[in-house]
C-alpha cells in the first residue's frame, strides 16, 4: 500500500510540522507482553525522525528549491 500528501508551495513551517505529525500517526508502538513487564517500543525513534525531516527541509530551502512542490511518500 502507498500514500503521497502534497505539502508544496506553503510555509516550510507549516509543511515541516503537517510532515511531523504524519509521521507521528504513522509512528506505531510495538507492544510485547509477558509475565513480568510489557514493553513498548515505537517503530523509529521519534528524535531521530524528527531530526531527519528537519534536516531535510532546511537543505532543501538552502538549495533554493523551497519554492516546489514537496512530496512525502510512505510505502508499506
Amino acid at each position: 500500500m502507498a500514500e503521497s500528501n502534497e505539502y508544496g508551495y506553503e510555509s516550510l513551517i507549516k509543511a515541516t510540522f503537517q510532515v511531523l505529525e504524519k509521521l507521528n500517526l504513522e509512528n506505531k508502538t510495538l507492544t510485547e507482553i509477558t509475565p513480568k513487564a510489557r514493553k513498548e517500543q515505537r517503530l523509529w525513534n521519534a528524535g531521530a525522525l524528527r531530526e531527519a525531516v528537519i534536516n531535510a527541509f532546511v537543505h532543501n530551502a538552502i538549495h533554493g528549491r523551497s519554492h516546489q512542490s514537496l512530496r512525502f511518500s510512505m510505502i508499506d
